[in-house]
């Protein structure tokens, strides 16, 4: 031991540190996985960067040895560092971030609506866009899905999620057979439905692919932005340095509302036009289009102090104050000052943001 003590103490450079107010993070971002600490020891995990054991050591109390000596038995019993001679040699990990793509992800909002799929397709694929999420309000048939999935393909996107109104149990068993053959098709989500259930497929090519039954009822755009423990991306480092810098939700993203129009998220009042009659990149090299592209959460009011800010959704279309971009979430019951989860649409000091939303719930 008195060898350790002249050691220092290697976090691995993929385990990052996230402080918060009452509670921190070591966020794993090889294994996707998190755990958590009182505040008070991020300050002993911050020293370890540059100190050794006894170093450390020298400044606690004998009580607070020992509780440094059972972090440093945690977090090598759980891979998240070891003892190095030069600390010096292990550099820490870069949190640039970037991407070849203009657009990485996209939301299509569907009901029975006037625009042209096949177009809108096309534009995104121009725009290298890999991800298109597609959420239906109206009836569905295996038909019109079939039909989306051989657009899909045909521009070669890596993968797309559909969000689907339930119909009943025959829809979703062709679904499953839709979803074996279309490796593209990442996840498909029924609303609505009588039961919470998770299906999981197996490919030929070994790719998984989701089935995913909810009660939720969701009527309109209005029914996303629900900030909960459940959601949160626990993510690797790319998920990681993305939020750390951009907007985990808007970041790279445009979308297309029922209406046809062309907005950062189907459920933002602002809209840069219409579909039929403006270009998709146009609207994505506006400067004001990106604006909400930098708003990472660590400029955001009482998110910059809360310790799930890199892995959590976000949501700008529903803030607490509807006049400031920066404001936290309406829809997150989460106090970082107190650790505690409550119900937020009963809080009534949102009373006044539910008002201006026209939220009905």
């Amino acid at each position: 031991m008195m060898k350790m003590k002249n050691n220092y103490f290697l976090l691995y450079t993929d385990c990052v540190i996230v402080s918060g107010i009452k509670e921190c993070l070591i966020h794993d971002l090889t294994r996707k996985d998190i755990y958590k600490f009182p505040q008070g020891y991020y300050h002993i995990l911050q020293k370890l960067k540059k100190q050794k054991i006894s170093e450390i050591e020298s400044i606690l109390s004998s009580d607070d040895v020992s509780n440094f000596k059972l972090l440093l038995n945690f977090l090598v019993e759980n891979e998240l560092g070891e003892y190095v001679d030069d600390i010096s040699l292990f550099p820490e990990m870069s949190t640039e971030w970037d991407s070849p793509h203009q657009i990485t992800n996209a939301i299509i909002d569907y009901n029975e609506s006037s625009y042209d799929l096949n177009d809108i397709f096309c534009q995104l694929a121009q725009l290298n866009c890999q991800h298109i999420e597609f959420r239906s309000y109206s009836k569905t048939d295996c038909n019109f899905v079939s039909d989306i999935i051989s657009v899909a393909n045909k521009y070669y996107l890596n993968s797309i999620e559909l969000i689907l109104r339930y119909e009943d149990e025959n829809l979703i068993d062709e679904m499953l057979s839709i979803m074996e053959s279309n490796y593209i098709v990442e996840r498909i989500t029924f609303y609505n439905a009588p039961n919470n259930k998770v299906r999981k497929i197996k490919r030929h090519n070994e790719s998984i692919g989701y089935i995913v039954s909810t009660e939720q009822d969701v009527v309109s755009n209005k029914s996303c932005g629900i900030i909960n423990f459940k959601n949160f991306n626990v993510s690797g480092i790319k998920e990681y340095t993305e939020a750390k810098n951009y907007n985990s939700c808007l970041n790279r993203k445009v979308s297309i509302d029922i209406d046809g129009k062309i907005k950062n998220c189907p459920s933002m009042l602002k809209d840069y036009g219409h579909i039929n009659s403006v270009a998709l990149t146009e609207v994505v090299n506006n400067n004001e289009f990106q604006k909400l592209w930098f708003i990472n959460k660590d400029k955001i009011s009482v998110c910059k102090s809360c310790e799930y800010r890199y892995i959590c959704t976000d949501c700008r279309a529903f803030v607490e104050n509807p006049k400031d971009l920066y404001s936290k979430p309406l829809k997150c019951g989460y106090n970082p000052e107190t650790n505690e989860w409550e119900k937020w649409s009963t809080n009534p000091l949102k009373e006044r943001a539910k008002k201006y939303y026209e939220l009905v719930l």
